[in-house]
C-alpha cells in the first residue's frame, strides 16, 4: 500500500510531486569538479519530469536558472548561454 501511495503522490503529476520537483530545480547548483554536462543533465531531468504538467520549465526559465547558478569559472560558457533562445540550441552548442 505504501508503494502505491508513493507512486501516486511522489510524481510530478501530483501537486506534491510537482512542488517537490520545482523545489529541487530551484535549489540545484553545479558541483565543483564535476563536468557542466552533469549539471545540464540534471536540469533536463527536471524539465522532462515537468513537461506536460501545469508548470513546465520553459526554455527561458531553464537558461536563466543555469546562468544565475553557474560559478565565475564558467563565464565563457555563460557567454554562449546568452546567445541561445532554446535549450535545444544550447545543447547543440
Amino acid at each position: 500500500m505504501w508503494n502505491l501511495l508513493s507512486e501516486k503522490l511522489n510524481t510530478a503529476a501530483s501537486r506534491a510531486g510537482l512542488r517537490a520537483t520545482l523545489h529541487q530545480f530551484s535549489k540545484a547548483r553545479p558541483v565543483e569538479g564535476k563536468p557542466i554536462i552533469d549539471y545540464i543533465s540534471t536540469f533536463l531531468y527536471f524539465r522532462d519530469q515537468l513537461s506536460g504538467t501545469e508548470e513546465p520549465i520553459t526554455d527561458s526559465a531553464f537558461i536563466f536558472h543555469l546562468l544565475m547558478t553557474l560559478p565565475a569559472s564558467f563565464d565563457t560558457f555563460s557567454d554562449i548561454l546568452l546567445g541561445q533562445r532554446t535549450v535545444d540550441e544550447l545543447i547543440a552548442k
